[in-house]
Parts: structure tokens; sequence; C-alpha cells
């Protein structure tokens, strides 16, 4: 990391709100995006609107920390032009209703849902928890559907950010869940599948694969 990355860390690791421009092409002000991680840590991820170059700092956090950043996430949708659009495109269908994935409040009525459908099944606690990773991507969840279904309303640009955003955001939240459930072992496990290994000399020609493995293959 250069010396400039090295400031600009330095700098937005106390302040997230400085306005510092790009170490490398100097043309934009850093983004912040802050990742919540075990322990009371996060990563705190510089990227450069303008030619996607980027940073990251490993920090320690305070414990309320998790929800203000989430609101502040959910705020900073409501102006980001790739979320923007995606209410503009949505709202047609779903009507005012779209607006509840875009609210800083938004995770209050999914969490509760959530934890009622597996307060059998879980600890209170755990069922909480559960309902916090469930409720809390549902504006990345907007963008995939959108970007599904009307994939031509959306430049290279908002793509690219959008998806940086959610590639962030969303491995946070598998992972609670999947922790939630208790299934850390059964997903780490490798897939079986009855296909047979094809011999080297087969390789490419066809033989060697069994019927099953053949059907799998799309036609």
């Amino acid at each position: 990391m250069s010396e400039d990355w090295i400031e600009a860390a330095r700098v937005l690791g106390k302040n997230p709100s400085a306005q510092l421009p790009c170490p490398k092409c100097g043309l934009a002000f850093l983004q912040v995006q802050d990742v919540p991680l075990p322990n009371e840590h996060i990563d705190r991820w510089l990227k450069c609107p303008k030619c996607d170059a980027y940073g990251k700092i490993y920090m320690k956090i305070k414990r309320d920390y998790r929800e203000h950043r989430r609101v502040k996430f959910m705020r900073r949708t409501l102006v980001q032009p790739e979320y923007r659009k995606v209410r503009e495109t949505l709202a047609p269908i779903f009507g005012s209703r779209v607006n509840r994935l875009f609210s800083p409040e938004n995770v209050a009525h999914t969490m509760h849902v959530v934890r009622m459908a597996f307060r059998s099944k879980l600890k209170a606690t755990e069922a909480k928890e559960l309902g916090f990773h469930m409720a809390d991507w549902g504006a990345d969840a907007a963008f995939i559907v959108a970007l599904h279904l009307f994939p031509k309303r959306f430049t290279a640009k908002e793509i690219r950010d959008a998806t940086f955003s959610l590639a962030l955001h969303l491995g946070y939240h598998l992972k609670g869940v999947i922790k939630a459930l208790d299934l850390e072992d059964t997903v780490a496990r490798p897939i079986q599948t009855n296909v047979k290994k094809e011999k080297a000399s087969d390789r490419g020609s066809g033989r060697g694969r069994s019927r099953q493995g053949r059907e799998n293959y799309p036609p």
C-alpha cells in the first residue's frame, strides 16, 4: 500500500465522513463502506467511484456501531443513483410497498416475522439474530430482482457499484444465517455427486461419462 493510501486510511479510519481524493486518479472523493465482522470489528472499505480503486482497513468498533452503520447505509440507498433507479423500476409493480426495502426502519417488520417463524426452533436471541440477517439486505435483493427483470435500464457503472456493495454486505448476512441455523458444517461439506470421474484419455471425447452424468449436461 502506498503512502497516499496509508494516509487516506488513517484519516478515514478516524472520520469516515472526511472527503479525500482518490490516491490513484485524484478525480473523485473516496467512498466509505463498512462490513461488520465478529468480535466487534469491521472491515472499512475505501473505494473510488471514478477509477474503482479500493483499499481496506481492519478496525475495532463500539457495541452500538452495527445499528448506527445499518441506518446510515439504508439512508445512503435513498440517494444512490443505482438504488434510486431500482425503486423507480419496481414501484409500478409493487406500489408504495417498494419503499419498505429502502427505509432505515425496513428491518423491523421482517425481523419480527422471521423471529416468530423460528421461535419454537431456536433460542430467543438466536431467532432475533436470524431475523436481522434475513431482513437487512432488502435493498440488495431488490437490485438483483430489478437487474434480472429489466437489465437494460442500468448503466455499467450502476451495475458495478451495486454489485460491489452487494459483495461487501451480503456475505456478512449469509454467514449470520448459516451460524444462526447451526449449518456451518453442512455448508462447508463438499457436495457429493454420482457422476464418475473421467479418465484423462477420455476427456473431451464424451467417453467415460455415466448415463446420469450425460443427462446433467446441457444439450
